[in-house]
């Protein structure tokens, strides 16, 4: 009671000032020549009037009345509106006339609640009695060019809720420190406010819906860094806004969100590809983002461009847009071909469709660009782009092909039985490359006497194919014999018969010789006889040397073949003798005794046979020697 009293003493001061004073000293404005300024204060509702002197004059009155409606402030400095009369003295239209123009509206920094349309000026809908058409005089707010929510000492409003439509109509150009309050959520907020051209969110505010709805004239909004919905028709209508960054924690976005901004034509959205699937309408409707032709874009995080073109195509939304996705930060730089060194190929840098210039806007710097595959390059911004123009790129490094590469080491080789191969070596561009790693080696038809293929294909870093032929030789084994009454016959070879059978002609002397060596295969062929009261031959004749004897009439009795050096590493010789009285005996090998020795029987003819190392005799091996 006692407060009440005091409250009603004050009110009752105040007409009394009103009536000496006269209306423009009890309020402090009226200044020709000044800006006013009203703020509304927390604690006891008040109007303070501040002219451009810096002087300030506050009523005394406890509550302001306008229409049937007050406002007051309760005891938490909460700023409230409500149809309720607290007390009895009636002071609007007394207020109303003396308020004169106000400029800039302060919001106090203890003030935490705006109720719904507290300041709204105009709206066009009709029936709207609850929404309280105006707490302060309609016609005076619609001269508010500048919102203010006053800051305290510690730099923050203490403003949390603004009410629907709270400032909805007004005229104001800017609203300053918003982003200094802890407001989660803004509905209609700022709706058809026609020349507020700038504005930032604070990191508390998660919920966007009409609130910019009709704001023509804005150009640049700040989202901070909690808004997860931008509900329906928030900025439609934007007809100034030609660009919008929305902040990574979106997840939705509303029908029609940005319907008709027809200066739109970038949008940035840094939130994953997920927030398509919240998309029911088409947020970009009636916006060059969305028009024929690709005068618009919608840029997204280099690594989620193929993911919101799937996305969009999914949803049906993006079969029905022309909408184009492009990059934030795009890095590209040409295809290079793998030369075994560290390779940086110059870098486009776009950011937001820009071309930046490297070294001035941004540095770049290069990893994993060594090997043939997927080179990675890293964007810093520099400079105005510090910050900003961060990113990652890549490059193709492809392998390189070794047609033109030089071939050694493919040569002839002998014939083995077994495959035969080769130890090719390959250099290209000066670096010799490495079997196994660089290319691997396959063979065509390398097991048969004759032409074979060594086949090198590129692998790892390489590609490519080169073939090299060469010959598998069989080395040849040539022989003659000088026989009885006939002297010296023509030179067989590799199992054709020398000398006579059934004639009873004895073999008196043979010549043995190795033939079509191939390359890289050495050694020779030596032979010794057994011959007619000589005896086995001391020494062992060699490639071509007389064996035996000539002139004589000495028969030969039996024969020993064997070969050296790397002839006796891949072959086996075999040779057999057709022996008086025995016919043709079995087949001996390398240096084993064929024929008879102590039966005084003569040789009449010979085969001789070169079989790789290992290989099957040409026929039994049985009863090759015999010896008395």
């Amino acid at each position: 009671m006692r407060a009440f009293a005091s409250s009603v003493l004050a009110i009752a001061l105040a007409v009394l000032a009103f009536a000496l004073c006269g209306p423009r000293t009890a309020w402090g404005i009226g200044h020709d020549d000044g800006v006013s300024q009203v703020g509304l204060q927390a604690g006891v509702a008040s109007l303070v009037a501040q002219a451009d002197d810096g002087s300030s004059h506050a009523s005394s009155y406890a509550v302001y009345k306008k229409d049937g409606f007050v406002y007051r402030a309760d005891s938490k400095g909460n700023a409230l509106v409500d149809g309720a009369v607290w007390g009895s003295v009636s002071l609007g239209d007394m207020a109303d006339d003396n308020l004169g123009k106000v400029d800039v509206l302060f919001i106090d920094s203890d003030v935490r609640k705006i109720d719904d349309a507290f300041l709204m000026s105009y709206y066009p809908a009709k029936g709207l009695d609850a929404l309280r058409t105006s707490a302060l005089p309609t016609g005076k707010m619609k001269s508010v060019r500048t919102l203010v929510f006053k800051t305290g000492k510690d730099g923050k409003n203490a403003c949390n809720y603004i009410g629907n439509l709270a400032f909805s109509g007004m005229l104001v150009t800017s609203v300053q420190n918003l982003d200094k309050t802890s407001v989660t959520s803004l509905r209609a907020a700022f709706a058809q406010c026609k020349n507020l051209e700038r504005v930032a969110l604070p990191n508390s505010c998660k919920t966007v819906e009409g609130t910019f709805e009709g704001c023509t004239s804005l150009k640049a909004v700040s989202f901070g860094t909690g808004v997860t919905s931008i509900g329906s028709l928030s900025f439609c209508r934007c007809a100034s806004l030609t660009a919008i960054d929305l902040p990574a924690s979106l997840r939705e976005l509303g029908v029609d969100s940005f319907k008709e901004c027809t200066s739109l034509k970038r949008v940035v959205l840094r939130s994953p590809s997920r927030v398509l699937s919240h998309w029911p309408g088409r947020p970009f409707s009636g916006t060059p983002v969305e028009g024929e032709g690709g005068v618009g874009y919608c840029y997204v995080p280099a690594n989620l461009v193929r993911s919101y073109e799937t996305a969009a195509l999914s949803t049906g939304w993006g079969a029905l847009s022309n909408i184009s996705f492009k990059p934030i930060v795009g890095v590209s730089a040409s295809a290079v071909t793998y030369n075994g060194h560290a390779q940086t190929p110059a870098a486009t840098v776009t950011y937001l469709g820009k071309t930046l210039v490297v070294g001035r806007d941004c540095t770049v710097s290069y990893s994993n660009n060594v090997n043939a595959g997927v080179g990675r390059i890293s964007v810093v911004g520099a400079g105005a782009y510090k910050g900003v123009a961060t990113g990652n790129g890549t490059f193709t490094i492809n392998r390189a092909s070794i047609a033109k590469a030089s071939v050694t080491g493919v040569v002839n080789k002998p014939y083995t039985g077994n495959r035969v191969e080769q130890k090719p070596k390959l250099r290209l561009s000066g670096r010799t490359l490495v079997a196994g790693q660089d290319y691997l080696i396959t063979y065509k038809n390398n097991r048969a006497a004759g032409k074979a293929t060594v086949i090198m294909t590129g692998q790892g870093n390489y590609l490519g194919r080169i073939e090299r032929s060469f010959a598998i030789k069989a080395p040849s084994v040539s022989y003659c014999t000088h026989v009885q009454s006939f002297g010296w016959q023509r030179y067989v070879k590799d199992g054709e018969i020398a000398g006579t059978t059934g004639q009873s002609k004895r073999l008196e002397g043979i010549r043995i010789k190795l033939a079509s060596l191939p390359d890289g295969l050495g050694g020779s062929i030596q032979y010794r006889t057994h011959i007619q009261s000589l005896g086995w031959e001391r020494g062992w004749k060699a490639d071509g040397g007389l064996s035996g004897t000539t002139g004589q009439s000495k028969r030969l009795e039996a024969i020993q073949i064997r070969l050296t050096g790397s002839m006796g590493a891949y072959y086996d010789v075999y040779y057999r003798v057709h022996a008086q009285h025995y016919g043709w005996m079995g087949w001996a090998r390398n240096g084993q005794s064929a024929g008879t020795a102590g039966h005084s029987y003569r040789l009449e003819g010979i085969q001789i046979r070169l079989v790789p190392k290992g290989g099957n005799a040409p026929g039994t091996t049985a009863n090759r020697f015999r010896q008395r």
